[in-house]
């Protein structure tokens, strides 16, 4: 979960849920741009996503679906030289982070 510390949540049992749309631009807003063309930038999409979930010591439906975290948040993807990079920030009860990854993470 974005919106989280890093390995935040970790337990023997979990469950997790999380929804994401996102948009590919009809347009490429530095196609015109000659001096980013070694860059290879052939679309960008925006996106919204939001997840939650809990962890709990063993599994049990009760203490699972109690007490759930949930975090939000906007990102843009670029597909760049053949593979995506993704930048997201995302908003929690804990704070706010951003992330650069790069490949789709499934």
């Amino acid at each position: 979960m974005r919106g989280f510390q890093n390995n935040r949540f970790n337990d023997r049992s979990d469950i997790y849920t999380a929804v994401e749309y996102s948009y590919t631009l009809k347009w490429n807003p530095v196609e015109g741009v000659s001096w980013l063309r070694w860059l290879k930038l052939d679309w960008f999409q925006l996106l919204g996503f939001a997840k939650g979930g809990r962890v709990a010591g063993e599994y049990s439906f009760s203490e699972l679906f109690s007490d759930w975290k949930v975090d939000g948040g906007i990102g843009i993807r670029a597909m760049m030289t053949g593979t995506v990079v993704r930048f997201d920030i995302a908003a929690s009860e804990e704070g706010t982070a951003a992330w650069v990854m790069f490949a789709q993470p499934f």
